[in-house]
């Protein structure tokens, strides 16, 4: 059997999302992997684009596997013994049954399965946090747990990730530091503010907020930030990726606030400009703590709101904050106006 973490052994990698993206180039470096495979496993998202400039500028192609047109045939490819000089399988997105479909299709027996960061959720799991899910999906994870028995397939919570101070005996944890894509910036002068936006319909639905609600403590920050900030730095909002709405970008015109869509990440983004951001803020989102491991000497707070019910993803917005808290990234109350 292949051992997860070892070097130059050939691979396939699915893949959803820019940042899942990121990670997977670190581990191509990392363990000097030449001979790959990457299926982009999608949905129509207007976030896809950004994607595939990575790809571009990372010069790595690709196959393209619409998850809406896959067959129930397809679904259950990954159950039959297959043979293949591709013996490690990386996951983007470990909650994704349909990576599980395309990925194990094509991974060989014998092999392992590598699990990649998906956003903070991972910090969730790390601490040892298990998210309730329907008896359906449980189904579907004991098939997936007979077909890695039946074709002798390690996978034993291999994760290669950026949160890998966090102490799980339950996991088998690998620290990605970013550091073969991405260099820490320690140089050039700390300037602007940069607001980094989430995907509100993801967020304001679970976390029991009125999207208005929100809206009204952006405004509020921004009108803040201008009077703070706006005679030294320029402001900035960068939207998350698959964020669609426009009121942010209405606000940006009122309060003088440049809005930015980059076409790669905002990781990357803030990489090539020069300088180091003076101040970023934003809404418990992976990128804040991405960019404190990239900027150490930048002001990054996270800005959460007080809600009075709980579920899931209200506790893991929680469990992150405080684990944020611990990693130099102040905790700040929502304002509104």
């Amino acid at each position: 059997m292949t051992s997860a973490f070892q070097k130059a052994v050939p691979s396939v990698f699915v893949i959803t999302s820019p940042f899942q993206a990121l990670c997977a180039f670190n581990a191509l470096k990392e363990f000097e992997i030449t001979d790959y495979r990457f299926y982009l496993a999608l949905i129509e998202d207007v976030r896809n684009e950004q994607l595939f400039t990575l790809f571009r500028q990372q010069g790595i192609a690709y196959e393209v596997v619409n998850m809406e047109k896959l067959t129930k045939i397809d679904s259950i490819k990954f159950l039959k013994p297959h043979i293949s000089k591709y013996k490690r399988l990386f996951i983007g997105d470990s909650r994704n049954l349909l990576q599980y479909y395309i990925g194990l299709s094509r991974l060989s027996n014998g092999g392992s399965i590598v699990y990649l960061d998906d956003g903070n959720d991972n910090i969730f799991l790390l601490k040892g946090y298990k998210p309730k899910v329907r008896m359906r999906v449980r189904l579907h994870q004991l098939s997936f747990v007979l077909a890695c028995k039946l074709r002798s397939i390690d996978n034993h919570n291999n994760i290669y990730t950026v949160y890998g101070d966090i102490h799980n005996v339950a996991f088998n944890i690998r620290l990605n530091d970013f550091k073969q894509i991405v260099n820490q910036q320690n140089n050039g002068d700390l300037r602007d503010v940069f607001f980094i936006g989430t995907n509100y319909d993801r967020f304001c639905e679970p976390g029991n907020l009125p999207f208005d609600r929100v809206m009204n403590n952006l405004e509020a920050t921004f009108k803040e930030l201008q009077e703070r900030y706006g005679s030294q730095h320029n402001i900035y909002y960068i939207p998350h990726g698959r964020d669609t709405h426009e009121l942010p970008k209405s606000l940006c015109s009122k309060y003088n606030v440049q809005y930015i869509r980059p076409e790669v990440t905002v990781e990357l983004f803030l990489s090539n400009l020069g300088y180091q951001p003076y101040y970023v803020l934003g809404y418990t989102s992976t990128a804040l703590y991405n960019i404190k491991l990239l900027f150490p000497k930048t002001r990054i707070e996270n800005v959460i709101f007080k809600v009075k019910a709980t579920n899931d993803f209200i506790r893991q917005i929680e469990v992150v904050t405080d684990y944020y808290k611990n990693h130099g990234i102040k905790t700040i109350c929502a304002k509104e106006k």
